[in-house]
């Protein structure tokens, strides 16, 4: 029995329905991001350039063919020689051997650096995601503030007309209401703006976005900086300069270079064939390549030094970010605490206060700002806290 076309339409609309209005999350907006070809092409390009390094690294010599003949006329007739050669330089030393080695470590290196791009991409993805958040999140509030104030300023209108509230009340809440609005428009101009910029690294269309904006407390490990990236990298680096010094030193010794071949001999009506074997050594007379291993002997320093001198950096910032994190979110949480909901709070203890004629209408303005005050920098705050946990998960490698 087949199902009629209609109702296969609403059976699609109500499986689709769910997710048409799913909120973004930062998990879902690291995935999709990270799934970009653009993105994908860029990680791999650097990849494949990392491996051409290696593959091309410690090879040895490509053999030369020579084809030589020698004709000659001579009183006894005429002579001519021909001779095969098969020459390859030979790499006794293994020098070539440590070259490659040096490139395997270059190529981890090189591989590590990629683990870092990739992670600063997340990162990416992942502040501007809170930045879109808090934009949304901030023009809601601002929103929520501008129909509140329309809501109270139609009440005053109607006790104006009643008698029971003067003309200056409705005008300096209408005044508020203005601005609030203008604010509001701004807000939600700023948060569309935020949202494609996040979409423009994602991909898709703008959608509403879904998360808390306070990072939640973690728990820190003992030994966060073991596996850094760039410690790693350095460490890479360090081992490749050290080969590369190695194979230098040992670039110095004579080059051997052994050729095979045959020779045949034609004179005068007599005819002759042979093998032939040559052997060539280099004298390291002028060039014993004092300078390529003295130049990778300080690179081997320097990146030793610069290890240290970066696990420093990142140990002190380690302990700044996690001070800083520990400050913002308790900052944010006490203005969190502050603002109360419902008929506690601040406005609405206000609201009922002016209509019972124990505030005035600047009092009651006064109360909206400190209440909207108070959550602005509540969003703020939460950002801000949010941009230290993304720094420090970044740097402790999560």
């Amino acid at each position: 029995m087949k199902t009629p076309g209609y109702l296969l339409c609403v059976m699609a609309t109500l499986l689709t329905a769910p997710f048409a209005n799913a909120e973004l999350t930062e998990a879902a907006a690291i995935e999709q991001g990270m799934a970009q070809p653009a993105i994908q092409s860029l990680l791999e390009a650097q990849q494949d350039q990392a491996e051409g390094e290696r593959l091309s690294a410690g090879r040895w010599d490509n053999p030369d063919i020579e084809y030589s003949r020698e004709s000659l006329d001579l009183r006894s007739g005429q002579s001519e020689e021909t001779t095969w050669w098969v020459r390859q330089r030979l790499d006794l030393a293994g020098s070539k051997g440590l070259e490659r080695d040096a490139a395997a470590m270059t190529e981890e290196a090189a591989e590590t650096r990629v683990v870092m791009e990739r992670r600063q991409w997340r990162a990416r993805i992942r502040e501007q995601f809170y930045d879109a958040l808090a934009a949304q999140i901030r023009a809601q509030a601002l929103t929520d503030h501008s129909q509140r104030l329309q809501r109270m300023a139609t009440v005053i209108e109607q006790r104006v007309a009643q008698g029971d509230a003067s003309r200056y009340d409705s005008l300096r809440m209408n005044q508020e209401r203005t601005r609030a609005q203008s604010a509001a428009t701004e807000a939600q101009a700023r948060h569309r703006a935020q949202r494609e910029q996040l979409f423009s690294l994602v991909g898709g269309d703008p959608e509403r976005l879904g998360g808390a904006l306070l990072p939640p407390a973690v728990a820190y490990e003992e030994h966060p900086l073991k596996q850094h990236p760039e410690l790693k990298m350095l460490t890479a680096l360090e081992q490749s300069a050290t080969l590369k010094a190695k194979a230098a030193r040992r670039a110095a010794w004579p080059e051997v270079s052994l050729g095979v071949g045959r020779k045949t001999l034609d004179e005068g009506g007599y005819s002759a064939e042979g093998n032939a074997i040559a052997l060539s050594v280099e004298i390291p007379l002028f060039d014993r390549n004092e300078g390529d291993v003295q130049r990778a002997r300080g690179l081997a320093h320097e990146y030793a030094a610069d290890h240290a001198l970066t696990h420093n950096r990142l140990r002190a910032q380690l302990r700044a970010l996690r001070l800083t994190l520990a400050a913002q979110r308790e900052s944010a949480q006490e203005l969190r605490r502050a603002m109360n909901t419902g008929d506690d709070s601040l406005s609405a203890i206000a609201e009922a206060s002016y209509q019972a004629g124990e505030l005035s209408v600047m009092e009651l303005v006064d109360a909206y700002r400190t209440e909207l005050d108070t959550r602005l920098q509540y969003i703020d705050s939460a950002r801000a806290a949010r941009t230290t946990f993304i720094q420090l998960q970044q740097l402790e490698g999560q």
